[in-house]
C-alpha cells in the first residue's frame, strides 16, 4: 500500500478502516492494519483478525507470538523499540472498546 511505504499512517489506517467497514473479513486489510499501527496491542488484535479469518497464516501467526513476547518483557529491556519498531505498551494501549468498529481506531 503506496500510503503505508510513504509512512502516512493516519491515512493509511482510515483507507483501511474504509474497507474493513464494508467487508470485516478481509484478511488483507486486517494485516495491513497491524503494520499501519504503531501500538503493539493494536498490532496484535489486528492480526488476531487476520488468523481468525486464516488460521494457516504462518506469516501473521509468526509476528503475533513476536509482539506477544515483546509486550511481556519489561519496557526498559534494551533495543526494545530499535529492535522490532515497536514502542512499549502503555496504560491507554488497549485497543478500543468497541473493536469491530475499525472505522474508530487512531493510530498509536
Amino acid at each position: 500500500m503506496e500510503l503505508l511505504r510513504a509512512e502516512r499512517r493516519q491515512e493509511a489506517s482510515a483507507v483501511l478502516a474504509g474497507i474493513l467497514a464494508r467487508d470485516p473479513a478481509d484478511e488483507r486489510a486486517w494485516d495491513l492494519l497491524s503494520y499501519v499501527q504503531t501500538n503493539p496491542a493494536r498490532q496484535a488484535y489486528a492480526l488476531r483478525q487476520v488468523v481468525r479469518i486464516n488460521p494457516q497464516n504462518a506469516a501473521s501467526w509468526a509476528r503475533l507470538v513476536e509482539i506477544a513476547r515483546l509486550m511481556a518483557a519489561p519496557a526498559a529491556a534494551p533495543g526494545f523499540e530499535s529492535s522490532a519498531g515497536l514502542e512499549p505498551a502503555t496504560e491507554d494501549s488497549e485497543p478500543p472498546a468497541d473493536p469491530s468498529q475499525p472505522a474508530d481506531w487512531r493510530p498509536g
